[in-house]
């Protein structure tokens, strides 16, 4: 597990920051990648705010973006945490999760995809995070999935729920899906859209020749 520090706030809000956790399975070059480093980037730059991202690891093809969340929030990676189902991992990555929470006191705690979703929501129980978010970027099981991988799905995402204090979506879509699943009731649900880059359509330039 590696991490390179971060100073702290300064000023006013610079004795008791709230304390932020991401969690999220991988940094591989994706939407939700690029959401949530964004989301903890942004977050860590207010007063009175502290960030720290976890991340596992995936050699996908998609290419990783550890190295930019590293120039941007304090970055651990716990190798052990991995898309896959590996149980001997999973023990592991848990294990390390729960003692990173306990010794560094987190306020908040928010989960992103589903492995870390799982196990990142019940280290944060289990080292008493007053506040534990899981970001729905997407639904986890769906209609085509075979059936069994569908209602395994679903089942661990109703059985992970009582861990969860709120969920934000990246769209309304998403919410109804979750909520009309089981997951979390409609109070449980914030719809925070995904940023963009304005400024590659601003300056975009059009080809006449096309």
């Amino acid at each position: 597990m590696t991490g390179a520090d971060n100073p702290r706030k300064t000023g006013s809000d610079a004795a008791q920051p709230v304390r932020v956790l991401h969690v999220i399975t991988r940094m591989i070059v994706g939407g939700a990648q690029e959401n949530t480093l964004l989301t903890a980037t942004g977050v860590n730059e207010l007063p009175g705010f502290t960030v720290d991202l976890v991340s596992g690891v995936d050699h996908g093809a998609e290419g990783d973006m550890l190295g930019s969340a590293s120039a941007d929030v304090r970055l651990t990676v716990i190798p052990e945490l991995r898309r896959n189902i590996s149980p001997r991992s999973d023990i592991v990555a848990l294990w390390k999760l729960y003692r990173f929470m306990r010794r560094n006191r987190y306020d908040i705690v928010h989960t992103h995809l589903a492995k870390a979703g799982v196990l990142g929501r019940i280290a944060a129980k289990a080292a008493g995070v007053p506040i534990v978010v899981h970001g729905l970027h997407g639904m986890v099981f769906n209609d085509y999935q075979p059936l069994i991988v569908n209602r395994a799905c679903w089942a661990a995402q109703r059985a992970i729920d009582p861990l969860t204090d709120h969920y934000v979506s990246v769209s309304a879509v998403v919410s109804e899906k979750a909520i009309q699943s089981g997951i979390g009731g409609r109070q449980d649900h914030t719809t925070i859209y995904s940023g963009m880059e304005l400024d590659w359509f601003i300056d975009a330039t059009i080809d006449q020749a096309v």
